[in-house]
């Protein structure tokens, strides 16, 4: 914060803001605006930044607590514990003014809540739903937790109570947002925006002229692909006014996206599993490769120098918010007393101090989680499933899959609706980990189990 100023903003930042001040849902979940609002009558960003690295620092703190109340040792609990305490592309979106530091740390609590306790009461089954509902209210892609969630309980046998308390606690939120949603765009739902599915199957679309590909005439104006570098740039499918998204109505959207994965299902699903992979991959930790066509991973690194262009953070001009006549470079000029809004920063050439220097060397020399770490982390989840099935402690190994499988579905659904963002991979650093540190109490317990003398062996002693 020091180095780098109140915050960093994105593209997304100023919307954030915008339906915050109107208190309106739009095409994204209004979870992270509602919880900016918290934060209006301070008039500032500092709160907002300085919580959000708070947020962190105590998802650090349950990760550590967790591996402990499990039995893992200390040693296990602070490796468990030092991507999110440590990782540089955490720190930086913490510092971004997005969901992504909201989002993870309800998610991790919802978990938490789950795997706590030996026997789950009613009360943290409740409160489980709760965060877990308010983060998919934050961020979608958190949907294929609550799937998870549900069969978490049902395979602990918790409890026709404590089942029923996890169900209305998600269903109750969702549904009355949903209810919320229908009353501005007249459809039930939690957001939704044709253009980030659109550019998704770009990535794969055969939009060639010989293309095999089956399309009513509207369709056709959709399969245009770019050229030179921005053929099979996601971003500019879904934002560019060039493209005919804005001409088409939303009905063939839909339709073209459908078209391209039932046509051409083996391509999306390769698609799927090369980005998934990249984030477990040596060659991302140690060149930065990413897939073609996705977000510069610039974005998510400490610089030193500023430069224009899209590849960099940016961070805002002042630390206020709200409308203050000609005191910020960059003012809104719809802007009027009352209405809280975003001015975007106007900086030097170069970011002032030694930290911006430090933090960057630091970042870019290994400060960042080994994606093959991740990896060993899940064949370790794996190997208690397959060694331990017969030799009891099955709550370790289920909590642990919970875990890794969260971890999963999350970089899983952010590729399939979106694209590869390095930023939607910082919520796996506060589950799969931890999933690691519980497999690996598993399959301790489970060799020691074997070491020792059997019934039979005592008898005949």
């Amino acid at each position: 914060m020091v180095g780098y100023g109140p915050a960093f903003f994105f593209s997304d930042t100023k919307g954030y803001f915008k339906y915050a001040d109107i208190w309106q849902p739009s095409s994204r979940p209004f979870g992270y605006s509602a919880f900016l609002n918290l934060f209006r009558w301070t008039d500032s960003v500092w709160p907002i930044i300085v919580v959000q690295h708070l947020l962190g620092l105590l998802c650090a703190i349950a990760v550590y607590a967790l591996v402990r109340r499990k039995g893992g040792a200390r040693w296990l609990a602070i490796i468990a514990t030092a991507p999110l305490a440590l990782d540089g592309y955490e720190l930086v979106v913490e510092h971004y003014l997005l969901a992504d530091s909201l989002f993870t740390s309800l998610v991790l609590a919802g978990i938490i809540c789950l795997v706590w306790e030996d026997r789950l009461s009613t009360k943290m089954a409740l409160f489980a739903g709760l965060f877990l509902a308010a983060a998919t209210l934050t961020r979608t892609v958190g949907l294929p937790l609550l799937i998870l969630a549900v069969l978490y309980v049902l395979i602990r046998k918790a409890g026709r109570q404590r089942i029923i308390a996890l169900g209305l606690a998600i269903v109750i939120p969702l549904g009355a947002y949903s209810f919320w949603f229908h009353h501005y765009y007249g459809v039930y739902g939690l957001g939704g925006w044709p253009g980030l599915m659109y550019g998704r199957v770009m990535s794969i679309a055969d939009c060639t002229p010989t293309t095999k590909l089956e399309l009513s005439s509207e369709e056709k104006l959709l399969c245009k692909r770019a050229n030179g570098n921005q053929a099979y740039l996601v971003d500019y499918y879904v934002w560019s006014p060039k493209t005919a998204l804005s001409d088409i109505p939303h009905n063939h959207t839909y339709a073209f996206t459908g078209e391209v994965l039932k046509q051409q299902p083996l391509d999306f699903a390769a698609l799927i599993a090369r980005e998934t992979w990249t984030y477990f991959s040596p060659d991302f930790y140690l060149n930065r490769q990413q897939p073609k066509g996705t977000t510069c991973p610039q974005l998510w690194e400490f610089q030193v120098t500023i430069h224009e262009g899209y590849c960099q953070p940016k961070s805002v001009s002042s630390s206020r918010f709200g409308y203050h006549p000609g005191s910020h470079p960059g003012e809104d000029p719809e802007a009027r007393p009352g209405k809280w809004h975003f001015y975007p920063g106007v900086n030097s050439d170069k970011w002032e101090g030694a930290a911006p220097t430090m933090l960057h060397s630091y970042q870019r020399y290994g400060g960042i989680t080994p994606g093959p770490f991740l990896a060993i982390c899940l064949l370790l989840v794996i190997g208690a499933l397959v060694t331990g099935r017969r030799s009891g402690g099955w709550r370790l190994r289920w909590d642990a899959l919970f875990l890794g499988a969260s971890g999963v579905s999350l970089l899983v659904m952010a590729i399939v609706t979106s694209q590869f963002d390095i930023r939607y991979g910082v919520p796996t650093l506060a589950l799969i980990p931890p999933a690691g540190a519980l497999a690996w109490i598993s399959l301790r317990s489970t060799f020691q189990r074997k070491d020792l003398p059997s019934r039979t062996d005592v008898a005949k002693s």
